[in-house]
Parts: structure tokens; C-alpha cells; sequence
């Protein structure tokens, strides 16, 4: 009778478990609907990206926010910690800030604007870091924010010794943490053969 009873409860555990990694795989799948589903297609420019979760579901995010026929938006970020919480925090927050992108043209204001609502709704002392790029693609000339983020990493083609540069202008706080914050934007402009690479610390804490 011992052993029946210990091999139901195995079973029902068993069960369990298969149906919260159903439920995971789901989750799964609806977080990366949330993601762009291919890179911009504009001439002059080549855009590639990589997602891997730690986990089944996670807070990392990027996106591609066309803004006009000219400037093209571009966010990746971070919400802090890993799982169901995490990834939740980072659909709603993906989905506010494509409806402000588009009524706010300066990044700072826009940031600055994520950051109060972030704030007003924080749960758990939840946070987000982030940097926000507006691409000029007409001329290659752009502004960004970086909001506690991991700088982004530039190659320069006019760079004989082809060094990576840390881009460290435009700063602030990350998101989420104090309502009333102000970000400062930094600017420059691509010549071709330059790449930029956003990340997030991912890259940074992978053990291989």
C-alpha cells in the first residue's frame, strides 16, 4: 500500500510538472510574438539580431519602432530579475512605449516620461534599464539615451586600429526607481562600414 501510494504521488508530481512546462512553452511563445518578427528592411543600413532566454521566459527585450519615413526607433532593455514577473513587466512595458514613442520625438523626454509611469506602478522594487536609439536613416546621424543600461559598443570603419569604443553620452538612472528623473542625450552619426552592437548583460554573465 506504501509503495502504491509514494508511485501516485510521483505520478501526480509528474503531471504537474509536465503541465507548468506546457504552460511555460506557452508563455514562451507569446513573450517572443512580442519581439519584432524580422529586422528592418532600409536600404544603406543591415540590422541582425539574437534572443535567448535563461530561462523558458525572461525580462530582456528588444524592438524596432518606425517613427516616420526618416527616423526609425530602437530599444533593447532589461527588466529586472528572471521569469514569469519579469516577462509580464516587459509586454506591458514594450507595448507603452511604442504608443509614447510616437508622440514624443525627443528620446530624453520619452525616457523621462516611461520613467513616471514606471514609477507610479512599480511592484516589488521592480526596475528597468534600457537604451533608446532614434535613427536618422536619411543621413545616418542619431540621438540615444541610455537609462542605466549597458553602454552601447561601437566599431568605427575610419578607425585604423578597428578599437571598440564604449558609448557613454546620453545617461540617466534606470527606469522605474524615482518618478521625476531627467535624462541627457548624446548624438553622433554612422559613416558606412560602422556597427554598433546594443546588448544586454546577458552577453555580460554568460559562463561559455
Amino acid at each position: 500500500a506504501a509503495v502504491a501510494s509514494e508511485n501516485a504521488r510521483m505520478h501526480q508530481a509528474l503531471l504537474q510538472r509536465q503541465r507548468m512546462e506546457s504552460d511555460l512553452a506557452f508563455a514562451r511563445s507569446i513573450q517572443l510574438s512580442f519581439l519584432p518578427q524580422e529586422s528592418p528592411k532600409i536600404p544603406g543600413f543591415c540590422f541582425e539580431t539574437h534572443y535567448q532566454a535563461a530561462l523558458e521566459v525572461g525580462g530582456d527585450f528588444y524592438d524596432f519602432i518606425p517613427l516616420d519615413e526618416r527616423r526609425l526607433g530602437i530599444l533593447i532593455g532589461d527588466v529586472s530579475g528572471k521569469g514569469v514577473s519579469s516577462a509580464l513587466y516587459m509586454a506591458k512595458l514594450t507595448s507603452d512605449f511604442r504608443l509614447l514613442a510616437i508622440r514624443h520625438r525627443s528620446p530624453a523626454e520619452l525616457v523621462a516620461r516611461v520613467n513616471d509611469l514606471l514609477s507610479e506602478r512599480s511592484c516589488h522594487g521592480m526596475f528597468v534599464t534600457l537604451c533608446y536609439f532614434v535613427l536618422n536613416v536619411s543621413d545616418g546621424s542619431y540621438s540615444y539615451v541610455n537609462a542605466g543600461h549597458i553602454p552601447p559598443f561601437r566599431w568605427s570603419s575610419r578607425d585604423a586600429n578597428r578599437a571598440v569604443r564604449l558609448m557613454r553620452e546620453g545617461g540617466g538612472p534606470p527606469t522605474g526607481v524615482l518618478p521625476g528623473m531627467r535624462y541627457e542625450v548624446g548624438h553622433g552619426s554612422l559613416a558606412p562600414g560602422d556597427r554598433l552592437l546594443l546588448t544586454t548583460d546577458g552577453l555580460t554573465e554568460a559562463m561559455n
